[in-house]
Formats: structure tokens, sequence, C-alpha cells
């Protein structure tokens, strides 16, 4: 069932390139799936057409973390904290 909605994500993508929703929801597939950095670059494009979204942030750090990054991690987490707490 991963591997059907990762390509049905892919398909829309083909449809709107700039689909916020679509690009996190690939992004966390990936990130469930272990494929940490193809979660990043999905997740850092969706950051790009919504830069105030704390979960995205969160989502990030995530993959961030488990890349063992853990200096990116830490700055995600804090960034998607501050804009939570607006």
């Amino acid at each position: 069932k991963t591997d059907e909605a990762a390509a049905a994500y892919e398909e829309a993508l083909k449809l709107d390139p700039k689909a916020a929703d679509v690009l996190a929801a690939l992004g966390e597939l990936r990130l469930k799936s272990g494929a940490a950095s193809a979660a990043e670059a999905l997740l850092r494009r969706a950051l790009e057409l919504r830069p105030a979204d704390a979960a995205l942030h969160a989502a990030l750090a995530q993959a961030h973390h488990r890349q063992r990054r853990f200096s990116q991690a830490e700055s995600a987490y804090r960034r998607a904290l501050e804009i939570g707490g607006r």
C-alpha cells in the first residue's frame, strides 16, 4: 500500500509540482519508509511553499535526525516550536 500511495502522490505532483500538501505527504511517507534523504528534499520543497508550517519544520527535523544531522535537526525543531507558539 505504501508503494501505491507513493505512486499516487508522484502522479499528483506531475499535475501540480507546487502542491505543498502532496509534497508534505510524500515526504512523510518517504520518512516513514526510511528514505530520509528523499524525505528531506520533498519537505524542503514543501517548506519553500509554506515556510510558516510548523508541522513541516518538525518533519524536516525528523529527516535530519535520521540522517544523524543533529544540529540541523535541533534548528528545525526550534523553528517548529517558534512557529507553533504564535
